[in-house]
């Protein structure tokens, strides 16, 4: 949206996006390419962006310790109700802070998150209570 527009959306796509990100004002350089063939936007004017990378309607979410690394593949232990830790290859998605989005096959049931590292798939686990219902940690 340009200043000089209020009520009209300029469509654009991304040419170019800086590598640095400032972490503390959350910027990044974007340059945008938006057609103007009746040139009704100029050098100099503001313009607001609204940048959509992708939308999710629903998702994994998972702590980012949980990830394990077997064989250069990124994955997780569910703990099943046989007691066991499954592997589950996943692959990884967007994170934020001490989370991650992963996406895979078969994700259901509580995540592994202490002792993970040290696991096999099919080892016993015992599932231990939470402050948020309860995890994993192997036997």
């Amino acid at each position: 949206r340009a200043d000089a527009y209020p009520d009209e959306v300029f469509a654009a796509r991304i040419e170019r996006i800086s590598p640095v990100f400032r972490r503390e004002s959350r910027q990044a350089r974007v340059e945008l390419v938006v057609p103007n063939e009746e040139l009704r936007l100029r050098p100099g004017m503001f313009v607001r962006a609204e940048i959509v990378f992708d939308r999710i309607a629903e998702t994994t979410i998972v702590p980012f310790d949980a990830l394990v690394k077997r064989d250069g593949k990124s994955g997780i232990f569910l703990a099943g109700a046989d007691d066991r830790a499954h592997w589950h290859e996943v692959v990884v998605g967007v994170q934020e802070e001490d989370r991650v989005q992963v996406t895979g096959e078969g994700l259901e049931g509580r995540v592994v998150t202490l002792g993970q590292q040290l696991l096999e798939d099919g080892a016993l686990v015992k599932v231990l209570a939470g402050p948020e219902g309860g995890g994993a940690a192997s036997r």
